[in-house]
This record gives C-alpha cells, structure tokens and sequence, in this order.
C-alpha cells in the first residue's frame, strides 16, 4: 500500500497489474478494487473472470433496477451468471431480456424462474435470451411455478400445445455452442394443487426439448424424460452425449424400457432416478453397454447381484459408484477389487426414514481398493463390527468417510477412527450409537457434525486437542450447551474456520 500512496504503482501498464492480480484470492480483489478506477476494472478482469459468477435476485421492479446498476458499474464481461427471478408482469420479464441483452461474452447461464405465468411469456423470454450467443456454453433453467396457457381450453389442441416452454426457432447457428443443457421441471407438478394446469396424462411435463440439430455439439444433459420428444433427444443425441442426468421417468413407466434399449458409447457420467418397479434384465443389458463409464449413480435404483455382475466385468473404469443395497444380500460385492480404480463409493440402505441392516456385503473378497479415497453409507443400521473388520481389510487408504441416518446397535464408532488412523475428512449426519466414546485420528482436516445428539462437549474438546490440522468444524443439533459450544470455538487452532448452531438457531461463524 506504500506504492499505492506514491501513486507509482498505478503508473504500471496493465498487463503487470494483471499478473500481479492474478496472484489474489477474492477477498483481495475487492480490497484492491477500492484503490481507483483502473484497478476496480482490471481486478476482476483476465483469467479470474472465468471463475467469478454473478447471481441476481430479481424479485421485483426496484431489484431489477439495482441490478442494471450494479452491472452498469462493473463494466465488466461476466463469462458465469445466475438470474433467481421471482417478477409475474410482463413488464418484468421484458426487462430482464434488456437487462441481460448486452451481455454477450456469457459462458455459462443459469436460470431460476419463481412465478405463475404464461408459457408464452417465458417462451418469448428464452428465445431472446437465447439469440446471438455464440459463447454460450452451458445453460441452465428451472421452472418453480405455475405455467398456463392463452385462452385456456379454447386453443386448439396441438401435438405439445400445452407443453412446449422451449421452442426455439429453426435457426441452427443458435445454440451451435452449446457444450451442456440443464432443464427441471417444478418438482411439485404432480401436486394436486397443480393437476389445474393440465388432467391429461399425455402433458404431464412442462416443456418440448430443443430439436437435435440445434445442439449439435452438447456432450451434457439433465433432463426428464417423461415424453416421446424427450426420449428422441436422447436417443439423436446417444452417440455424442458423455454425460446424463435422467431426472425422472413418466409415472406410468412408458419411457424407461425404450431408455434402457439405447447405445451410449461415449458416456463417462450417469445417473437415473428413481423409478416404480424394478427393471432388472432391461438394466443389465444396459450396463454390459456402458464400457467407458467412469461415474454411476444408481442410489435411487433398484438392482440384483446380476446387474452388480455385469458392472464388475465391463465397467472396469469406474472411478465414482453409489448403489441401493435394498435386494442385494451378503458377499455381493466380493469382486469389487477388479474396479482398481475405483476412488469413491455410496451405499445406500433403504429409502428415507427407514433403515436397512447392514450386511456383510464383502463377504469372500479376495484382494483391496488401494485408490479408494471415500466412503458413504446411508440409511443403514450396523449390528456388528463385521462392518468395521471387513472394510478395514479391503481399503487402507481411506481419506473420506459419511455416515448419513445410520443406526448403531452396538459400539461400531470407535473402532471405526481406530482402524482408518488416515482419516481427514469426517461426515456424520443423524448417527446414534451404542455410547462409544471416538479416539479422533490425528490427521482430521473437516468434519461436519449433524443432529448426533451422543457428541458431547468433551467428545468435542478432545476432537480439538488430538487434531491440530483441523481446519474446518461444523457443529449441529449435537448434545452441548450454548455457553460450551461458545468455549470450544474459542479453543480451536488457528486458522480453523468454525459453523456452529445451537437449538435450530440461525448459523454463527467465527
């Protein structure tokens, strides 16, 4: 800041600047910006600007004024932007196309729509959103509200008449840019609050997609797929797309089996959701497919030991796996070590609010998961310490273990953090136990504690002493008082950063 006073640093062509900038996290960037004009402009410019986003709350007329101010004064070319857009006039929503119209260096944008409104309104938004952006590499937008339609019942009734939010012009230099597509539904259409909108089974969803030869180069998609239309985008797409979030399924089951049947050669990343009824053979053959696939997540799923087989023996480059473990028994996993790369892995019990006891799904394993970093069970009730002694056997490089809504009938935590000494990141989210009192592993670098009403004030102090590395504690809904939680953040090392909570109350950071 003496440079700054002899005003000799300012004199430095900005190209230095820039690299001098581009050494500052973000705190520091602000700091700087309030130098001069010079510096607010080139603190948040080169490379830094591919990384910074700015969202926008628009909730009514004066915020969508505030924010054409803030983006006038910035004078800056966002590459990531957020719009959370909550309006209902015609005005508004007018307003936001100019708002954003001179932003045309945009990467990536995502779009949060709150608001009861006609589809045709949304869809003259989108469509000029959409125009001249050939920057535009990943988009994203969910609708959480109501859409209606002109003239309600009077219109006549088109092939998607009561659907079609997106329907974008046959321009194809439109979205030729587009690397990556995000489109969600409002959640809660199946409300009966919602069934107004629409009672024919046939519009159910809320949207047409884009045709295929206008995304020609979208290698990411999440998307339902709950209409012929939506299943052929898939299908167009089914030779380039490397990576799939299927968000839901049509109630009635009519599109899973025609999903299951396509070819995705080049898929690296996917996950389905829940679905109905179990469609095991369709799903096999569906696996033995995926040869490149390096990230599966089937929590929601349910699978046979068939299904676990055929992933063993073609899907030998996965690296991420989540499974539901609700129809699968005892020593279904023995042959997991053929997954050598293999760096994270999800079990999950049973659905929400129930448990399922833990087996020893390991049972006759022969070999270990040397690269396996994380481990995350969920909705499990562990009865034994089998759990411990057959992990402890197949994984000694574990860094990363969660325990979300999990029972334990008897004492499993301690022999937990005495087996894995390697732990540096801990995840425990609505455990109970048998009264064990936890020997933390020294090299503990984040730990977050959730509603785990067994963690007392001295399990906590005793966490501070025995992990000096500790740099993040996040403490909720655990068995201490206010006045003890207040000691134990003044206790912590140096540098650690600490969230706590006491009785619901709002978040406290020091």
């Amino acid at each position: 800041m003496e440079f700054a006073q002899q005003q000799e640093l300012p004199t430095l062509p900005s190209d230095v600047l820039l690299l001098i900038f581009d050494q500052l996290n973000f705190r520091s960037r602000l700091t700087v910006s309030l130098v001069c004009q010079q510096w607010n402009q080139l603190a948040f410019a080169a490379k830094f600007m591919h990384r910074l986003c700015i969202s926008l709350d628009i909730r009514n007329l004066d915020s969508l004024a505030s924010a054409a101010t803030v983006l006038r004064i910035s004078n800056r070319s966002y590459k990531n932007m957020k719009i959370v857009f909550q309006g209902c006039r015609q005005q508004s929503l007018e307003s936001v196309v100019q708002l954003i119209r001179p932003m045309r260096a945009l990467v990536n944008l995502e779009m949060v729509f709150y608001f009861y409104c006609f589809q045709e309104k949304l869809h003259i938004v989108l469509q000029e959103l959409l125009e001249n952006r050939p920057s535009l590499e990943g988009m994203s937008f969910e609708i959480r509200g109501r859409l209606m339609n002109w003239g309600g019942d009077l219109l006549p009734k088109r092939s998607h008449a009561s659907s079609a939010v997106i329907d974008v012009d046959e321009d194809p230099k439109i979205l030729t840019s587009l690397t990556s597509l995000t489109i969600k539904r409002n959640p809660d259409m199946f409300n009966p609050r919602f069934f107004e909108m629409q009672l024919s089974p046939s519009y159910l969803t809320f949207h047409s997609p884009p045709k295929p030869e206008l995304i020609p180069n979208l290698r990411h998609l999440t998307m339902t797929c709950e209409t012929h239309e939506q299943l052929q985008l898939y299908s167009s797409l089914s030779e380039q797309l490397e990576t799939i979030s299927v968000v839901s399924f049509d109630p009635h089951g009519l599109q899973i089996e025609s999903f299951l049947e396509l070819n995705f050669p080049r898929l690296k990343d996917l996950k389905l959701c829940s679905t109905n009824l179990p469609h095991f053979s369709a799903l096999t053959k569906f696996i033995r497919k995926l040869r490149k696939i390096q990230i599966l997540q089937l929590e929601d799923v349910l699978i046979d030991s068939e299904i676990i087989d055929a992933m063993f023996e073609n899907c030998t480059e996965l690296r991420q796996l989540g499974l539901h473990m609700e129809s699968l028994n005892a020593g279904c996993l023995k042959n997991i070590p053929v997954l050598s790369n293999l760096e994270r892995l999800i079990l999950v019990g049973r659905e929400r609010v129930k448990y399922g006891t833990y087996e020893d799904y390991f049972r006759g394993c022969i070999g270990q998961l040397p690269n396996l970093r994380s481990l995350s069970f969920q909705s499990f009730s562990f009865v034994s310490n089998e759990f411990v002694s057959s992990l402890a056997r197949m994984i000694r490089n574990l860094e990363e273990l969660r325990l979300h809504e999990c029972r334990a009938k008897n004492n499993i935590i301690g022999p937990i953090f005495d087996r894995f000494q390697n732990l540096t990141r801990l995840e425990f989210v609505k455990v109970t136990h048998g009264g064990a009192r936890p020997i933390w592993p020294p090299k503990l670098v984040n730990v977050r504690l959730i509603n785990c009403a067994w963690i007392t004030s001295d399990h906590l102090t005793k966490l501070i002493q025995r992990c000096p590395k500790l740099r993040h504690l996040n403490i909720y809904g655990c068995g201490t008082s206010k006045d003890m939680l207040q000691k134990i953040t003044e206790i912590v090392p140096s540098g650690c950063f600490v969230e706590r909570t006491h009785n619901f109350a709002p978040s406290i950071v020091r």
